[in-house]
């Protein structure tokens, strides 16, 4: 899974460093101009989440998470990030009942790293809108957490470590005609998946579960705007619309950025 995942952000650097605008601008000399930047953002994430691919049982997954972005900027429209943070993730009551003893995980938020990229092309522009395409995968892994088993006689204790996946896909719209505001929608496809193995140790008795999650919907509309402050600074804002069959997940992102 790990090697999937690498190969899977390679592909995408390789695929926007192989597109075929930027080709064109290479053998034409038209790379005139590339900038480095750094961001630093703060995201609150909701997902409503389904365990096992059993419909009934769900719950509401939700994140925060603080991230550090390093950015390459070729002539302003080719964007390579990585994503790199810490996420603290709470995916609300589960049942494990494949255990010496059947328990319920409803233990709050678990922290644990953030890694990832995102690829951004914009690609034409048609009167004061700017069409591009962007693209992101990330992954939390969760720490390794222990905790009591409640109304033992004897000594117990459950072990649980979490991790997800996102991965979104999509194109984005941006209204260029302001001076320093720049309005933008993005519409994807937006998929969120994990796992949470459970290890219970009873006495000399020990069992495992591993439960899957997966994202009850897996269409964002995301409705944002970048202020810039100046050459070298902006501000970055989200909020994020997710609809499902049980209803509509909400989350939003607030970021500033600097260029160098």
């Amino acid at each position: 899974m790990k090697k999937f995942k690498f190969i899977f952000l390679m592909l995408l650097i390789i695929f926007t460093l192989n597109s075929p605008l930027l080709c064109q601008s290479e053998e034409q000399g038209l790379i005139r101009d590339i900038r480095f930047s750094a961001g630093a953002e703060f995201e609150y994430l909701k997902r409503t989440v389904v365990w096992d691919a059993v419909t009934e049982d769900t719950s509401a997954l939700k994140s925060l998470l603080f991230t550090f972005l390093p950015e390459i900027d070729i002539n302003n429209r080719f964007y390579i990030r990585g994503i790199i943070g810490y996420t603290s993730s709470d995916f609300g009551a589960a049942t494990f009942r494949e255990l010496p003893i059947s328990v319920e995980m409803d233990v709050g938020s678990i922290g644990g790293m953030l890694i990832g990229g995102e690829p951004e092309i914009f690609m034409f522009e048609t009167g004061d809108f700017e069409i591009g395409a962007k693209g992101q995968y990330v992954y939390y892994s969760g720490s390794e957490k222990s905790w009591p088993v409640p109304g033992l006689n004897v000594e117990g204790s459950v072990t649980g470590k979490p991790n997800w996946n996102r991965l979104q896909a999509g194109l984005t719209v941006t209204y260029v005609g302001m001076r320093n505001l720049l309005p933008y929608i993005f519409v994807a496809y937006d998929n969120l998946w994990g796992k949470y193995d459970i290890v219970q140790t009873i006495q000399s008795l020990t069992g495992t579960q591993q439960r899957e999650i997966s994202s009850r919907g897996k269409f964002n509309a995301t409705i944002g705007s970048i202020f810039e402050l100046s050459e070298r600074a902006r501000l970055t804002g989200e909020v994020n619309i997710l609809p499902h069959s049980d209803g509509i997940d909400l989350g939003f992102m607030a970021g500033v950025w600097f260029t160098f």
